[in-house]
């Protein structure tokens, strides 16, 4: 300790309290005594002091987007995860709280997003153990609009004199804002004019055929 003064007495008790919370976090006590009286006399007071585990901390989320018209199965990586622990996205006061949770191990849980309508964009991924302590890795989860699909275009063909008017491309998850374009191999894109989605699974433009 290295003196027999007040300072070393606080040396001393700092000491036996640090390797005391050793035992109790290892398992082999649950309980702390201090003794100052040379007589063996101690005094105690319950609940000063508290043990803890670890809080979690969050290394990455597997994968790290998803379409807002799917549930997702994620795989998160990190430490001191304990089972009980909870799972969510958050952004704007928005929450996604993750299903059929699994803490596989005290680095690795995964768990389900039920991503149906949520608004795209980046979200927050928060993991909260059971006694209350969360780690946040921020902006780490990307909600996205689902790729469009087309599956016909009417009329299927167009002499190559003039504009055509295309009266229907159907599909489905077309957005306001999209582009059409005829792609061939080996020949220049024909982009279309007038784009009109008319709703989701409909659009209607005009393509010019003229010398092509």
């Amino acid at each position: 300790i290295g003196s027999t003064d007040a300072r070393g007495l606080h040396h001393l008790v700092y000491e036996v309290v640090d390797n005391s919370i050793d035992e109790v976090v290892g398992g082999f006590c649950d309980q702390i005594k201090v003794v100052i009286n040379d007589d063996g006399q101690t005094g105690t007071q319950a609940d000063l002091f508290t043990v803890m585990y670890p809080a979690p901390t969050i290394a990455g989320i597997t994968p790290d987007h998803g379409n807002n018209n799917e549930a997702v199965l994620v795989s998160l990586t990190g430490t001191a995860f304990r089972t009980g622990a909870a799972v969510n996205l958050t952004k704007g006061g928005y929450n996604i709280t993750a299903t059929g949770m699994n803490v596989t191990s005290n680095t690795t849980l995964t768990g389900i997003f039920n991503l149906n309508g949520m608004e795209t964009g980046a979200w927050d991924v928060v993991v909260t153990n059971d006694d209350g302590q969360s780690d946040t890795l921020a902006g780490a989860f990307t909600i996205e609009y689902p790729a469009p699909s087309v599956t016909s275009i009417s009329p299927i063909k167009g002499s190559n004199d003039g504009p055509v008017f295309i009266s229907a491309v159907t599909g489905s998850y077309f957005r306001t804002g999209a582009a059409v374009k005829l792609t061939r191999m080996g020949h220049s894109d024909i982009h279309a004019t007038g784009v009109q989605v008319v709703d989701s699974g409909t659009i209607n433009c005009t393509v010019d055929l003229a010398g092509k």
